[in-house]
C-alpha cells in the first residue's frame, strides 16, 4: 500500500489521488456503458427491491447492474452490520459483501461509493459489470469517540458481476487506515488536536481527479 499523504483544511481531510487511481469515473458513463455528460432522473419513482424484515440503510450506491446498500447497524435475528448486493434489472438480493480479511466482520459500515466501472455485454443477457468501489468503515459507533477509540478504514475493492450467472465476485485492493485525532492535556482536560487526526467521519466523496474527500464530524 502506498504511503497515505494528508491535506488538512477545516474539518476535512483529502485522501490524495495516488493512493486509489481510477481509470475512468463511475459519473462518466450513462447506464448504456457510453460516455456522456449526465444521466436523466426518471419522471416515477419505481420500487427496486425489498429486504426482508426490513434493514437501516445508511448509504447507496449503483453501477447499471448491480446496487450496494450499506447497514451501519445491526437488527437482532435479521442481520448484522455490512453490504448488501442487489442487482438492479430482477431486485433480487446476491449476498452480502464479504469481511476484509478472513475471521472478522463489518463493524459500522457507513458509505460507499462506485469509483469506476466498465460494461462487458453477454449476448442476450442484461450487462455484466466490473469496476472498482470504495467503502467506509468507521468502526465504532460516534458515542464510543474518545482516547483509545480504533481508527477507522477506507477500503478499495475490484468487483465483477455475471448477468448470466446472476452472481458477483470481489477482492481487495487497499486498506487505509484513517489517523485519528491525538487527545492532549489542557487545563479544562482532555481535548482533540485537529491537526493530528480525524475526530469522526460519516461519508465521503470523490473529486474529479479522482482524489477522495472525508467529512469529518
Amino acid at each position: 500500500m502506498r504511503q497515505a499523504q494528508w491535506l488538512w483544511a477545516m474539518s476535512l481531510m483529502i485522501v490524495m489521488a495516488g493512493i486509489f487511481p481510477a481509470s475512468a469515473r463511475a459519473e462518466d458513463y450513462d447506464e448504456d456503458g457510453d460516455q456522456g455528460d449526465t444521466c436523466g432522473l426518471p419522471s416515477e419513482p419505481r420500487l427496486a427491491g425489498q429486504y426482508p424484515g426490513g434493514i437501516p440503510i445508511r448509504g447507496v450506491a449503483a453501477d447499471p447492474s448491480l446496487v450496494f446498500l450499506v447497514q451501519p447497524a445491526a437488527v437482532v435475528g435479521v442481520s448484522a452490520p455490512g453490504v448488501h448486493v442487489m442487482e438492479r434489472r430482477t431486485g433480487n438480493f446476491l449476498g452480502d459483501l464479504p469481511p476484509a480479511s478472513a475471521g472478522s466482520s463489518w463493524q459500522v459500515p457507513l458509505s460507499l461509493r462506485v469509483e469506476s466501472f466498465r460494461i462487458v455485454h453477454e449476448g442476450g443477457h442484461a450487462a455484466s459489470t466490473e469496476g472498482t468501489f470504495l467503502l467506509f468503515d468507521a468502526i465504532i459507533p460516534p458515542s464510543m469517540i474518545g482516547p483509545g477509540a480504533p481508527s477507522p478504514h477506507l477500503y478499495r475493492f475490484h468487483y465483477s458481476y455475471s448477468a448470466s450467472a446472476h452472481s458477483y465476485c470481489v477482492e481487495l485492493l487497499s486498506d487505509v487506515t484513517i489517523p485519528l485525532a491525538q487527545f492532549v492535556m489542557t487545563p479544562t482536560g482532555p481535548q482533540p488536536d485537529p491537526f493530528s487526526g480525524v475526530m469522526y467521519v460519516e461519508a465521503f466523496g470523490i473529486l474529479p481527479d479522482g482524489s477522495v474527500m472525508l467529512s469529518d464530524a
